[in-house]
């Protein structure tokens, strides 16, 4: 679908020095937002999740995954399918006050040791942006915990953390 799009973005804007490809990713980008949020808000009212709930999990999911970086899989397709499902289940699962604790200090444990997870560091001046994206990433958790400790954000929140685990070859 991206591609396609793409190439009629070209053929309409022929003077562009941006490339079928370039077009392509970005497009794809973009409509795995949608098509996330979409099928999240969509499924979570289906079955029973409340709208706030539903938006706090993007959101959230969303806003962590932005400084600590994840896990990616290998098509778009699955992405969505894969983020929609973790999205939409996220609001279902409850959790005790003692819980969200816990989950909470793993989440950070965690981010301390696989954040960011998507950055590679080349040089000094990289090696500091790293450090500021994993100290954000734990103080947003750490936020959370001291102020709202709301549930399904602290899901959210311990979700995304477990992404940053997985990636055999880490280039830091």
């Amino acid at each position: 679908m991206a591609y396609g799009l793409a190439v009629l973005v070209k053929k309409w804007d022929k003077e562009s020095d941006v490339e079928v490809e370039w077009l392509q990713y970005g497009l794809s980008l973009w409509l795995n937002y949608i098509f996330v949020i979409t099928f999240t808000i969509t499924i979570g009212l289906i079955i029973g999740s409340h709208f706030l709930d539903i938006i706090l999990a993007i959101f959230c999911f969303a806003l962590l995954r932005r400084y600590s970086g994840g896990l990616h899989v290998n098509s778009s397709e699955m992405c969505v399918l894969i983020s929609t499902i973790i999205l939409t289940t996220i609001p279902l699962i409850k959790v005790t006050e003692q819980t969200a604790l816990i989950m909470s200090i793993v989440s950070i444990v965690i981010l301390f040791i696989g954040a960011p997870l998507t950055y590679k560091v080349k040089a000094n001046w990289q090696s500091k942006v790293y450090l500021k994206l994993k100290f954000i990433s734990i103080l947003i958790v750490l936020l959370n915990l001291l102020t709202i400790n709301y549930e399904t954000i602290t899901v959210a929140f311990f979700v995304q953390s477990l992404t940053t685990l997985f990636k055999l070859n880490r280039n830091h």
